[in-house]
């Protein structure tokens, strides 16, 4: 399955560091953590965070690419044109999420998802200012709801870069360790 991969670093020219490990994200903007357990427990949670998001994302962008060919023949040809090149550069950007580009590619692929959504906000905001330049304002209401599901994305992946792990939205079972049984009274 293909999914995101941060690698975990350790600060190798301070030995005696109390944040010793940390995962990059851009150049100069890590997260720093005492041990490597709780270092590599963040990375699979983001990791899985991100993987999910981009579904998401693929999802909206296949939404966008179908609004585009139900709307291609009402459109000018200036926004035809226009879109179509924003969303033919997805497909050449969806493989830099997951893949490996070199050592320290961390960065990289750290972007790539930023660059996916932009893709698709930008297709998506194109796509709504011809729709309203030809009144429909229902696809328009349509592309603001995927927008507005961007725009959470966003938020989100800021709040896990700064080390908010709240923002996860997965639930945790809880284990029974005693059931207590009610008694029946006899009446």
């Amino acid at each position: 399955m293909k999914k995101l991969l941060l690698p975990v670093y350790t600060k190798k020219n301070e030995p005696y560091a109390i944040y010793k490990y940390y995962i990059l994200f851009d150049i100069g903007q890590r997260l720093e953590f005492k041990s490597k357990r709780k270092a590599e427990d963040y990375v699979r949670k983001i990791s899985s965070y991100i993987t999910d998001s981009i579904r998401v994302i693929n999802t909206v962008q296949k939404e966008v690419y179908s609004l585009y060919l139900e709307q291609y023949f009402k459109m000018p040809s200036n926004y035809c044109n226009k879109i179509r090149l924003v969303i033919d550069e997805y497909l050449e950007r969806l493989k830099y999420f997951h893949s490996y580009q070199s050592t320290g590619d961390a960065c990289i692929k750290f972007i790539s998802v930023y660059s996916l959504l932009n893709i698709v906000q930008d297709a998506c905001k194109l796509l709504r200012r011809s729709m309203k330049s030809l009144k429909d304002y229902n696809t328009v209401s349509r592309l603001n709801g995927y927008l507005s599901i961007l725009s959470v994305i966003y938020d989100k992946l800021s709040k896990l870069k700064k080390g908010n792990i709240n923002t996860i939205y997965k639930e945790s079972t809880l284990t029974i360790i005693h059931k207590k049984e009610a008694i029946k009274s006899m009446t």
